[in-house]
């Protein structure tokens, strides 16, 4: 219960309407300290709608915030560089909200309930609330944080700026506890936090204070995650309590990494350290919002459904600075926000996180090209969606119907691909799956999607493949990768049926060595440039049968026979049985603000529109600034450049640290105030075998070859491919079997 400063009657009305089980209301009067109501949220934007303008504060970009973006692949093109799924870019689809559920809704007639609050109980709160309980007395809502800080922590301290974004003169302390517990991290950045400890903390008006000392414990066990809600449940009551979890999320794995004792939470140890608490399907956590990448999938919801009324989540990997926080929308949770307010104000301070990450690399506005996805999902509702998945795969039997779910699977976008290029999640979007299979059973897929419809009461997403919940589908990595997440999914009883789908998917497809149709490398000759294209292949009857996808490698070829990798592109079209590329104007260069040097660059292109491309380049960030060489800093990262079409302007969208974990996506955005220059690096290989023909196994000249720029002293420019050198380029396909098969080399000019 809040403070009371004065003593007021207030006349509630309420109104149930029966046709769309709604409950409206006025309150005709605002609290006593005049906090804004929300009163509706924008179905375009997302934002809230006040009854009076908002009072106070407004969201404060602080100082610090973990977790990545998805950045495909750098390294090597050839066949030992695991393909990665085609990663269609659209523009960003406006929010999904539905009316959230109202608590204890009853069947009946329109209903007129008056709720008169007497002054005498006023009274009586207010003398409450004088005799006090310290800073533990009862408030209306408690926020719990089971913070893992892990790598995030150890090595760029962000885990701390983010807790330091909590502002208690901010947020509305009278009704909200902030409790904390903390750990999984070698090093900590703040002065209330130790590494020999795992110990719980109270926000108070002198910072966190700790409440209960604990030695060192793994946060990924069951019994940390139970323990701590009971300590917060006991010591700090309210009329609602919402979780949140920090750390990094892994699909189907879990999350919450302790890098100290090398574990993690399975998504089951989620339900049983939430079992052995005491929430339950009588006393649910209002909210659970995962701070985390790729929890947001119906394998999670399917856990957490008996003990959470929301689940706030992202499909994709979640982007973050240590500069830019998301914590701080805790300091604008009000009295009368509900769960789902809650949640919400939570995605509204992320998008406006994902603006200032687009505006400090100086890219457009206008362009999402930071792929962010957050949706709340009415947990209610997921034993209906659960049943209804189950019923639409258990009747597309994958040995009818292989090819077309295969071509389905292949090509829908997959999230988190990590830095190496092994799509190791296999995880898509729940949607885009049943809807791109709807022709095998149109009536059962339409009942997915409706369910899934009501069940996802807001959506986030900057491209138009995201339409709120993921699931685990085997595809992309590799068989022993596929295995172990199969044995996982072991434990989802409650997609068995979707368990047996995906099980003889599997077999279906591991039991081939890859199509008996596809002889590219032998007998099918590609052809030189048209007018649409650089160089095309074309097909058989048979490979366009089994044909799922294909990219291209572009080759400078060196004097001395060996090869330099140019550009992996995806702007492969297949007309009629003709497979068709074209590199015209897509390749970049690195120029010295000078122009004393330039260097044309190793590009992996990433997305595509009308308007611009986007890439990727591996690069090596240096520090030399100190005077000590033990104080030098190199680091390698992902670079992503966007190129306006129109304009043909270049700039950085995002620079991502690579990940030494391949388990996790890579997760922390580097800032070029952090280092001193940039180096921009390729290598030379053979890529012939002794009879002349293109092989995978590529064999480099041991040198590493490129330019270094210091930061701020260079741009980007497109290349000018006109010069005498000879170009090379090579198909790589995809058959339905996921099977890679290369075409022959062949000269482009």
């Amino acid at each position: 219960m809040g403070k009371s400063k004065e003593v007021v009657a207030i006349t509630l009305i309420l109104c149930y309407n029966e046709d769309d089980n709604r409950v409206e209301g006025m309150n005709e009067m605002n609290n006593a300290n005049n906090n804004p109501t929300i009163v509706g949220y924008d179905a375009q934007t997302g934002q809230p709608i006040y009854a009076s303008a908002p009072q106070g504060n407004q969201p404060n970009p602080g100082y610090g915030q973990p977790m990545g973006q998805p950045i495909p692949p750098q390294g090597n093109m050839g066949m030992n560089y695991p393909n990665y799924n085609n990663q269609p870019m659209y523009q960003a689809a406006p929010p999904v909200q539905q009316e959230p559920p109202k608590k204890n809704g009853k069947a009946g007639k329109i209903i007129f309930l008056v709720v008169l609050v007497v002054a005498a109980i006023a009274l009586v709160a207010v003398f409450a609330l004088k005799m006090g309980k310290g800073e533990n007395k009862e408030k209306s809502r408690t926020l719990m944080i089971y913070m893992v800080g892990a790598n995030l922590e150890s090595e760029a301290g962000i885990a701390s700026a983010d807790l330091e974004a909590i502002d208690y003169a901010k947020m509305k302390n009278d009704y909200v506890n902030v409790v904390l517990i903390a750990g999984g991290a070698s090093q900590w950045y703040n002065d209330f936090v130790s590494v020999g400890e795992t110990s719980i903390y109270e926000l108070t008006s002198n910072g966190y204070k700790k409440v209960k000392e604990q030695e060192r414990k793994n946060m990924g066990s069951s019994e940390v995650l139970s323990d701590f809600l009971s300590y917060a449940y006991d010591h700090y009551k309210a009329d609602e309590y919402d979780l949140v979890f920090w750390n990094h999320g892994s699909g189907i794995g879990g999350g919450e990494v302790d890098e100290i004792y090398n574990d993690a939470l399975s998504i089951p140890e989620y339900e049983k350290g939430l079992e052995a608490s005491p929430f339950n399907s009588d006393n649910k956590i209002e909210t659970i919002i995962f701070r985390t990448c790729m929890n947001g999938s119906l394998e999670m919801a399917g856990f957490l459904k008996d003990y959470a009324d929301y689940l706030v989540a992202s499909e994709e990997v979640t982007v973050g600075m240590r500069i830019f926080d998301v914590l701080d929308f805790v300091n604008d949770i009000l009295p009368t926000d509900s769960g789902y307010d809650v949640g919400l104000k939570f995605i509204e301070r992320y998008k406006e996180q994902v603006g200032e990450i687009r505006d400090y690399y100086e890219g457009r506005n206008d362009f999402d090209y930071i792929y962010s996805t957050y949706s709340i999902t009415d947990l209610s509702k997921i034993t209906d969606l659960e049943k209804k998945v189950n019923d639409f795969f258990m009747s597309i039997k994958p040995s009818s119907n292989y090819n077309t779910i295969a071509r389905v699977r292949s090509n829908l976008y997959q999230y988190a691909l990590n830095n190496s290029g092994d799509a190791y999640f296999d995880m898509v979007d729940l949607y885009r799956l049943v809807d791109g299979l709807k022709e095998l059973e149109p009536k059962k897929a339409d009942a997915v999607l409706k369910s899934l419809q009501s069940t996802v009461l807001y959506n986030y997403a900057t491209n138009d493949q995201s339409r709120g919940m993921s699931i685990y589908f085997p595809y992309n990595a590799t068989m022993n990768e596929q295995k172990y997440q199969l044995k996982l999914y072991d434990e989802f009883d409650s997609l068995e049926g979707y368990r047996e789908f995906i099980n003889e998917f599997y077999k279906l497809k591991n039991s081939s060595t890859g199509s008996k149709n596809f002889y590219t490398q032998t007998n099918v000759e590609l052809g030189t440039s048209s007018q649409d294209a650089d160089f095309m292949l074309t097909l058989t009857d048979e490979e366009k049968e089994q044909f799922a996808k294909a990219e291209y490698i572009v080759f400078k070829k060196e004097q001395d026979g060996y090869f330099q990798p140019l550009y992996r592109g995806k702007n492969v079209t297949l007309d009629g049985n003709v497979l068709k590329a074209s590199i015209q104007n897509r390749q970049l260069k690195v120029v010295s603000n000078d122009g004393k040097e330039n260097y044309t660059l190793l590009l992996i292109e990433q997305d595509e529109t009308d308007e611009y491309i986007t890439y990727t380049t591996v690069v090596l960030l240096e520090d030399f600034s100190s005077s000590e060489f033990e104080d030098w800093k190199m680091d390698n990262a992902t670079m992503q450049l966007i190129y306006d079409k129109d304009t043909k302007k270049i700039e950085i969208g995002s620079i991502i640290l690579t990940s030494e974990d391949s388990t996790l996506p890579s997760n922390v955005m580097a800032s070029l105030e952090d280092y001193t220059t940039v180096a921009f690096t390729n290598s030379k290989y053979k890529i012939l075998d002794e009879k002349g023909n293109y092989t995978q196994n590529w064999v480099g000249n041991g040198t590493l070859e490129g330019i270094e720029e210091k930061i701020g002293e260079f741009h980007f420019e497109v290349a000018d491919s006109s010069d005498q050198s000879d170009y090379y380029g090579i198909f790589v396909i995809r058959d339905t079997y996921n099977q890679v098969y290369y075409s022959k080399l062949v000269k482009m000019k």
